[in-house]
């Protein structure tokens, strides 16, 4: 019988090289003033690299947003296991594709991560919104 933490180690391996798309993730971590009395947020990057982008179900739901109708996708981004610790409210921005090349400068907000014990990747559960 082989050790489970061979099979995992080999499983991780090959959810690594499925990640054909690469991302940055950030976070808000404050506030800066501008000049003209402006408040925009402050980021800090707290991965950069491979991942995977999958849709959760096959339709985006209409939602009503500023009193229009907006096509909200809900989506699934892995990353190595050995991602840093992303949290909900961070952004996932994908850098480079290369089967999808409009999944380019999309961000999607993170709405939770899945946590397991014998996974083979962070996975991340995402929300884009369509304009």
């Amino acid at each position: 019988m082989i050790p489970v933490a061979t099979v995992l180690s080999r499983g991780r391996a090959h959810a690594v090289r499925l990640m054909t798309d690469t991302c940055v993730i950030t976070r808000v971590t404050g506030s800066a003033i501008a000049s003209n009395g402006d408040t925009t947020p402050t980021t800090a990057d707290l991965y950069t690299g491979p991942c995977r982008v999958r849709p959760r179900q096959t339709q985006d739901r209409m939602v009503e947003q500023g009193g229009a109708e907006v096509g909200v996708g809900d989506l699934v981004v892995s990353l190595p296991i050995t991602a840093a610790d992303v949290e909900p409210g961070d952004v996932v921005t994908i850098t480079a594709s290369t089967y999808d090349e409009t999944l380019v400068d999309r961000s999607m907000t993170v709405l939770g991560v899945l946590h397991g014990s014998q996974v083979t990747a962070r996975r991340l559960s995402c929300q884009a919104v369509a304009g």
